[in-house]
């Protein structure tokens, strides 16, 4: 039961990572100052022991079983962390050159089909970004 009990908290700090990581995207967005590239992965490598690079380097087929095996995610979290992919990919933040558009749009998609296959609820927004996603990597490959 310890055990058990240990893991939730962790998942639950995880959750308030990705949070807090959101509204502090959130708020730069208000604010029109863009963040750097160089904090946002000193932040996601301190709170949520993610790296884009590491996800970068995988399969579109292999992103979310790591997020789920390796690093605890839960369909919430997947969820969350879509959103934040989609807020440093819609443009306003300059990224580094190892943070490509594409990259995050790859991540962004492989979390959204995942989430449209095992959520019981249907999501019209979700199903809109993926079919955006999938268009604008149609677009890409063809160009």
């Amino acid at each position: 039961m310890e055990k058990r009990d240990y893991i939730e908290k962790q998942i639950d700090q995880l959750g308030q990572a990705l949070k807090a990581l959101f509204q502090m995207l959130s708020k730069t967005k208000e604010k029109n100052d863009i963040p750097l590239a160089d904090e946002l992965d000193k932040y996601t490598k301190r709170e949520l022991g993610l790296d884009f690079a590491e996800l970068f380097q995988l399969g579109e087929k292999e992103i979310v079983p790591f997020l789920i095996k390796e690093k605890g995610f839960s369909n919430g979290h997947l969820e969350q962390l879509a959103d934040v992919v989609f807020l440093l990919g819609t443009g306003d933040i300059h990224l580094k050159q190892s943070l490509s558009r594409e990259g995050l749009q790859k991540i962004e998609l492989a979390i959204l089909k995942q989430l449209s296959q095992v959520d019981t609820n249907y999501s019209l927004a979700r199903h809109m970004r993926i079919t955006a996603l999938e268009t604008t990597g149609s677009d890409r490959t063809t160009s």
